[in-house]
């Protein structure tokens, strides 16, 4: 007889014993075991320290009895693995756990969908994997970004899964990636990007300053929600970003320019808790209408953005900005990497001034930036 659904537990008082259940048919049969498999009641032994050790042997006795068999990892449904892999990718970042979690409840729903729920990821074939991502297109009507989006994150669960044995290869990435369009977001000229900073400066001096740290110090959106004033070291004229808050997961130190050394000072952060976040304070009496001033609370996801796109329409509507077609908040960053390099800054500085991990990745930034090649201006034409 199969013994289950048990928890034994070390019964002591006029008389010790192990008590556990043990499943008969429909039912559950209450069972008291005093005697080891040894033969050794537990009651016989008159020493109270020999027979809580006599008896913890027992109850791991009956544990191993009435525990099922470890199954393989293999085995193991794969519905069941992926929140094992959520819970291994373990990220720092609010937002990346947040994405791991949702596109594994996705992959369950589907996998639910299609009646797969006990199938093992011993069973899981490239069929299945490409049929949840075909699910994404032709149902769910996806677009191809988002769709390359839940590749490369679910690829990054399933490779957790591989390196501890669930699964024998990476099925994930054997899936085609979709051809993707260059983002419409495009860089600020020199003069709009005075115009935006000089009404800032003179309206919103909290998201001024958040525009100058993207503009001019490389410092992401994400990145600058995370920030708090213990970050800034004014004695260094450094930000210093740890890696749990950095989108590279690396400590950097961001380096302040002397011109900006004021703009920083006049944050008044002198006895500001180290703790609180440098852009905090709440929705106020709408969505995204945080006040930007240091808080224990942080702002929205996307407060920044929201509230830099309200003053580009306000500038378009006063016609101060007459197109501000592709004009987004990250703009002030694509701005600054062409900025870096008109001003002789080399390539390499550029880069580390990024944050970029290789260079390669800062050419593949600047060549969808299209910025001008000065070889080729000064390229001599001969004409008829």
């Amino acid at each position: 007889m199969a013994v289950k659904n048990c928890d034994p537990v070390l019964k002591k008082g006029l008389t010790w014993c192990v008590v556990y259940y043990v499943g008969v048919g429909a039912e559950r049969k209450r069972v008291r075991r005093s005697r080891t498999n040894a033969g050794i009641d537990l009651n016989s032994i008159a020493d109270l320290a020999e027979r809580e050790r006599v008896g913890q042997e027992l109850l791991e006795q009956i544990r191993k009895q009435v525990e099922p068999p470890e199954t393989r990892r293999e085995q193991t449904p794969f519905v069941e693995a992926l929140p094992v892999a959520v819970g291994l990718k373990s990220s720092t970042k609010e937002k990346s756990q947040a994405t791991y979690q949702q596109v594994a409840d996705w992959v369950i729903k589907f996998w639910e969908l299609k009646g797969w729920k006990r199938m093992r990821c011993d069973e899981v074939t490239f069929d299945h994997v490409q049929a949840y991502f075909d699910y994404l297109i032709l149902d769910r009507k996806l677009g191809n970004t988002t769709h390359n989006t839940r590749k490369g994150v679910l690829r990054s669960l399933v490779t957790e899964l591989v390196a501890r044995g669930y699964l024998k290869e990476n099925l994930v990435a054997k899936v085609k990636s979709r051809p993707r369009q260059d983002p419409t977001r495009r860089p600020f000229t020199d003069a709009e990007k005075m115009v935006v900073l000089r009404y800032l400066s003179e309206n919103d001096r909290p998201l001024y300053v958040a525009a100058l740290m993207l503009g001019y110090l490389a410092i992401r959106p994400r990145e600058i929600r995370d920030l708090q004033v213990r970050n800034i070291d004014l004695k260094r004229w450094v930000i210093n970003m740890p890696g749990a808050q950095s989108k590279n997961n690396r400590n950097s130190v961001v380096t302040i320019p002397t011109e900006l050394c004021g703009v920083f000072e006049a944050l008044g952060l002198d006895g500001v808790p180290g703790h609180y976040y440098l852009f905090g304070g709440g929705r106020g009496n709408g969505r995204h209408n945080a006040k930007l001033k240091p808080a224990p609370a942080r702002i929205g996801e996307h407060t920044l953005s929201e509230k830099f796109r309200k003053v580009l329409r306000l500038l378009h509507a006063s016609g101060a900005l007459p197109d501000i077609e592709g004009l987004q908040f990250y703009s002030l960053k694509d701005s600054l990497a062409l900025y870096l390099l008109e001003q002789g800054v080399d390539i390499d500085t550029a880069r580390e001034h990024f944050r970029h991990s290789s260079l390669e990745m800062f050419q593949r930034y600047l060549k969808r930036l299209g910025g001008v090649k000065e070889s080729i201006r000064g390229l001599k034409v001969e004409l008829p």
